[in-house]
């Protein structure tokens, strides 16, 4: 291979890279965006910068019996006997729980599909739910089933129209541009609790939600 074809090679693949890193951030702060509107906390986020396109968020969702609930809500589709084994006295949120955690695994798909569409978009959005999201969406929606015989079979659905609608809000968005905005212009391409909670509050977001 010649020296221009592989400084050319080089360019093509950085552009590829910035181009996934970019959905990536805007996937994690979609996540994360939402959790606190749920009145959770993010430890920290990271896009793993290997060209694969992934990161990951870490969550704090509080103390016990909390994390035990959302633990087993989230895995109740392989591990159903975690959530069985669970007092009647914490199983009693799980319905108000699912539904805030399942914003928050939606916010993350729903956010990288405005991002790619344009957030002025018409007509139908195509939003892609796959991986880890996808499965523990699905555990949800299968709990859910499982202990109210009235859930809504399009439970997964009406959902995402209605983070679609939340997200496309003015400010919110601009927590998540902001927040993505923040992660990229890392060197490590990762922020801190502290950092999350600075961009947050600089796009106006934690007055917004706690006003």
């Amino acid at each position: 291979m010649s020296i221009i074809k592989f400084i050319k090679s080089l360019f093509k693949r950085s552009k590829t890279n910035q181009a996934l890193y970019e959905q990536c951030a805007y996937h994690e702060s979609g996540h994360i965006v939402m959790a606190y509107l749920s009145k959770f906390k993010c430890d920290s986020v990271t896009i793993i910068q290997d060209g694969s396109g992934n990161g990951f968020t870490k969550f704090d969702y509080g103390k016990s019996p909390m994390t035990e609930l959302i633990t087993s809500i989230v895995n109740f589709s392989e591990y159903p006997e975690m959530f069985n084994s669970l007092p009647p006295t914490v199983k009693i949120y799980a319905p108000d729980v699912a539904f805030k955690i399942c914003g928050v695994l939606l916010g993350g798909p729903v956010s990288e599909a405005i991002y790619k569409a344009g957030i002025e978009f018409e007509g139908n959005l195509p939003i892609e739910v796959m991986g880890p999201d996808l499965l523990r969406v699905n555990s949800i929606h299968h709990l859910l089933s499982s202990i109210d015989i009235h859930h809504k079979p399009n439970y997964i659905k009406e959902n995402l129209h209605s983070i679609v609608n939340l997200l496309r809000q003015e400010q919110v968005w601009k927590a998540v541009d902001t927040l993505s905005k923040d992660i990229l212009a890392s060197s490590t391409k990762s922020l801190s609790k502290q950092e999350i909670e600075i961009s947050l509050q600089r796009s106006g977001y934690l007055n917004f939600i706690n006003s």
